[in-house]
């Protein structure tokens, strides 16, 4: 922050931060809270401090870093973002190139990467833009080896924030199936108070298929959480339901869910859980699921075409996951409606992780009456990246085909890959699909026993 880079500039403090120490003693209680995992508390300290200065530009964009990470409040980061660009010569050279940095995200997925390089190169002691470039290639490349180095960086550091790159350490050691490695990290976050913004740090007990533990951990979650990490805890509620096979109790927990996200802004958070409890209604062979997918698919395809910028994907994804769910269940003229609207914010901005999906719910969509050339598509998209989704598809390609030796080798990889199956993508859109999916190939390798 600011007062890091004093000595780096020959602007004096007050101009480069705010001219008033109220609003300087409000922002750096904002950091202490947010340090020890007191989200709305830090929330509505920053919000005074904007309130006695308005042009606090650091400020702002600490607000947006807290509307996107707690509160996944896209729409109000950005804007969070512009009010700190509108101020920018407030802000000292290094804090204008983690701006700059920050809306980066909003153009291309390579902007966001080189632009973090830069800024580590430049400031190599910045643990925010480790952290980021550690979340760029994680989330948007899906490249794991070149993401931990940087979240070690900033694991190994002073940083208050620390903890919760060890939890994001523990997510890519969960998605290798390392637990043992995932263990320890989520310990090492713990041990610091940190708060896990999406109940990072149970998804290696889940792996593991330890229910008692994840239970116990969100049971003892704090009672005051922002709305929007109550739905989370629910979601992991429903997982353990989801994979324990009791479809009724997880599908009334992505209710309750559905209920605490509604009382945010998050559009992005409520479709995501909408998506899961439409893939549950959909396994559960239930009578509106088709409907309901469609209206999901509709209030999605608004989404990903509004005005904007690109700045969340998150639309594209569920677009694409909502076009899968509409292929296997009989409905490709419903997927293709999904792919065609989400075509341009999926492969037009450089983020691995929207075209790759997209490319397989558009194998899937494309070539649903031929299964020889549906697998045959998607094996064009096995590249050491690839999501779970990709293989459940090429399972459900051999098994139609009646290619009893490939569909073998799909059940096997899916039963092998549990960890990724929880832990993949940000905010992890495909939870509740990945489980049933693994779910179903599990049972299968039982019956071959």
């Amino acid at each position: 922050g600011s007062l890091a880079s004093i000595s780096k500039t020959s602007m004096p403090l007050q101009q480069i931060t705010t001219s008033n120490l109220d609003a300087l003693q409000a922002y750096g209680k904002a950091e202490e809270a947010l340090g020890s995992g007191k989200v709305k508390d830090s929330l509505l300290l920053l919000q005074e401090a904007l309130r006695i200065d308005p042009t606090f530009a650091l400020a702002w964009g600490r607000l947006a870093t807290i509307q996107n990470a707690f509160l996944n409040d896209w729409k109000g980061a950005y804007a969070s973002l512009n009010q700190a660009e509108m101020h920018r010569t407030r802000l000292s050279a290094r804090e204008q190139a983690l701006l700059e940095a920050t809306l980066s995200q909003y153009q291309s997925a390579a902007q966001w990467i080189d632009r973090w390089t830069m800024v580590t190169q430049l400031y190599p002691d910045d643990f925010g833009a480790q952290q980021n470039l550690g979340l760029g290639y994680w989330w948007y490349e899906h490249r794991l080896d070149n993401a931990i180095p940087h979240f070690m960086k900033v694991a190994d550091s002073r940083n208050p924030h620390r903890g919760n790159s060890w939890y994001c350490l523990s997510m890519i050691e969960t998605e290798r199936g390392d637990y043992r490695k995932a263990d320890d990290d989520i310990a090492q976050g713990r041990k610091l108070g940190a708060l896990a913004p999406h109940f990072e740090d149970v998804g290696s007990d889940l792996a593991q298929r330890r229910y008692g533990a994840v239970l116990a951990r969100l049971n003892t979650a704090p009672a005051a959480l922002p709305a929007s990490m109550q739905a989370e805890k629910q979601v992991r509620y429903a997982a353990v339901a989801v994979d324990q096979g009791k479809l009724d109790a997880g599908a009334q927990y992505l209710d309750k869910a559905a209920a605490d996200a509604a009382q945010t802004p998050s559009q992005a958070q409520q479709a995501r859980i909408e998506l899961a409890r439409t893939a549950l209604g959909l396994a559960a062979h239930q009578a509106g699921a088709n409907g309901e997918l469609a209206a999901l698919i509709d209030s999605e395809t608004r989404r990903a075409q509004g005005p904007g910028p690109a700045v969340d994907g998150s639309a594209a994804i569920h677009l694409a996951l909502a076009a899968m769910l509409a292929a296997r269940h009989g409905q490709p003229q419903l997927a293709r409606k999904a792919l065609d609207a989400s075509r341009a914010m999926a492969l037009d901005h450089g983020y691995y992780d929207r075209a790759a999906l997209w490319k397989t719910a558009d194998c899937e969509t494309r070539f649903v009456a031929s299964p020889k050339d549906r697998a045959a598509c998607l094996t064009q998209l096995v590249d050491g990246r690839e999501y779970f989704q990709t293989h459940v598809a090429l399972r459900l390609a051999y098994q139609a085909d009646g290619d009893a030796t490939d569909y073998r080798a799909q059940t096997k990889w899916l039963t092998a890959h549990r960890g990724q199956a929880i832990a993949e993508l940000e905010n992890e859109p495909a939870l509740i699909p990945n489980i049933l999916a693994e779910r179903s190939a599990t049972a299968s390798v039982q019956i071959v026993r």
